[in-house]
């Protein structure tokens, strides 16, 4: 048997063994998500570790090849090759090509996620304000108060903290829904998992974000990602996703109980106070 076919021979088993434990588990980690935005990411990191796999399976492939056929047998000084040019532009060029397929790949897809409507509510997307604070959160229905009865001007919200209840973001299905989030003291993040994203919460600053539709009802477990201060560990929220007769009526619940306020100003220009902006 030649050294080749006895190389590969001893390296199948545990080149077998590495692809059966890495497909027990084809998302590698990453959950299923509820948008679309949120799939376009599992999506990139699924292939990114498929990516990852392939070239760390071959890079092991060579390396054991090379020990088991060129092993020393004897004190002979073997063959010296002092250059293979066409081997080293080979492995110069290869890895450029795979730092450019990932950056296109990543680029394409981070620039889909991160993309907002200018105008949300003339284009029938739903705008959701988030406040984030030490250490709980406020959410401003910008969209749909008036449709569920709210006084002109004014609009549903809910609000909540460590001290008292986790607060509840209410959102239907099957909508595109734009976040508005800020801060009124320091750095927050607001994070659903199911989302597959997150955005951190500035003072002074309007960050948004977009997913063009939820997939799923259900109710989701939400988080500040960023250490805030005493009571970080405690500011979560849920979000739950219901039907659109659902959800009209919780907004209408929301404004038979008074839960109605007048928007900032600052809100509707998305400017907090202290932005340079």
């Amino acid at each position: 048997m030649s050294r080749p076919r006895r190389a590969l021979r001893l390296l199948g088993p545990g080149l077998l063994l590495l692809v059966a434990t890495t497909a027990c588990d084809p998302s590698f980690g990453y959950p299923k998500s509820i948008t679309p935005q949120g799939e376009r990411m599992r999506h990139l990191w699924i292939g990114s570790c498929f990516a990852a796999a392939v070239v760390g399976l071959f890079v092991v492939a060579l390396i054991g090849y090379s020990v088991i056929v060129h092993r020393k047998r004897d004190d002979e000084l073997p063959k010296q090759v002092a250059l293979n040019l066409p081997i080293e532009v080979l492995y110069t060029v290869v890895p450029f090509v795979i730092i450019g397929a990932l950056f296109f790949y990543t680029a394409k897809d981070e620039i889909y996620v991160t993309k907002t409507t200018a105008q949300p509510a003339a284009h029938g997307v739903n705008v959701i304000d988030v406040e984030a604070f030490q250490w709980g959160w406020t959410f401003r229905y910008l969209s749909d108060s008036g449709q569920a009865g709210a006084p002109a001007g004014q609009y549903v919200y809910e609000t909540g903290s460590s001290n008292t209840t986790e607060p509840t973001l209410v959102l239907p299905e099957n909508t595109p829904v734009q976040f508005q989030l800020h801060s009124n003291n320091v750095i927050h993040d607001f994070y659903v998992p199911q989302l597959l994203f997150k955005l951190d919460v500035i003072p002074g600053r309007t960050n948004k974000f977009e997913v063009s539709d939820l997939e799923r009802t259900g109710i989701y477990e939400g988080h500040c990602a960023e250490l805030c201060g005493y009571d970080h560990a405690l500011m979560n929220f849920n979000m739950k996703v219901v039907s659109h007769d659902d959800y009209q009526a919780f907004l209408q619940s929301m404004v038979t109980q008074g839960s109605t306020a007048p928007l900032p100003a600052w809100v509707a220009s998305s400017t907090p106070p202290g932005s340079i902006a």
